[in-house]
């Protein structure tokens, strides 16, 4: 149940920052994420600096983060990565790149832990990361019928593949960071190619 929690929250949540720059521009984008990113460090702070804190909001919160004492949560790392990929990058890519990692990572997840036998490393299923793929390419065609965003399909294929290998691969880096960063440096450098 707690998973279902933790992506629902993320489905939920997610959204708000690549709707908010599709529907304005990279300031207010900016802003929303910046004060939700500000929100999530007082917390990191305030959890670490008492850890009772924490304990407190797992026991009311704790489907929507995960039990790590010690580390940032995942919201965090994933706030990080939205303000970053406002900040440096064109507003399709940034755009694209959030939506891949968002529903990309909730299919991976509920597909991998339900139905994943196919082990390719800890954690990680080969349906998992079909699953992550395939909402990704859906997410990709959505993208393209959005008046407004001016990418090429090649350019998304190559971010939606970009974005499940990297969800894939353990790297040693929280993936909520990687996958959209990774993904968006990929779109930026198939756009210039």
């Amino acid at each position: 149940m707690i998973l279902w929690q933790r992506k629902t929250y993320r489905l939920v949540m997610g959204p708000i920052f690549p709707l908010t720059y599709y529907f304005s521009s990279k300031i207010p984008a900016l802003i929303v994420t910046g004060f939700f990113l500000s929100l999530m460090v007082f917390f990191e702070i305030e959890r670490l600096k008492h850890p009772g804190v924490y304990k407190w909001v797992l026991a009311h919160l704790g489907g929507i983060f995960k039990v790590k004492v010690g580390r940032l949560t995942g919201t965090t790392y994933f706030l990080i990565a939205a303000f970053i990929l406002i900040l440096f990058f064109e507003r399709s890519i940034a755009i694209a790149s959030l939506f891949f990692f968002i529903f990309g990572d909730a299919a991976s997840t509920i597909v991998g832990v339900k139905y994943g036998r196919i082990k390719l490393f800890k954690g990680k299923t080969l349906e998992g990361s079909l699953a992550f793929l395939a909402i990704d390419l859906l997410a990709g065609l959505i993208l393209l019928a959005l008046p407004g965003l001016s990418i090429e399909p090649l350019i998304l294929l190559s971010g939606a593949f970009a974005a499940t290998l990297v969800e894939l691969l353990p790297l040693p880096v929280n993936d909520n960071l990687t996958v959209g960063i990774f993904s968006a440096v990929v779109m930026e450098i198939g756009k210039r190619l």
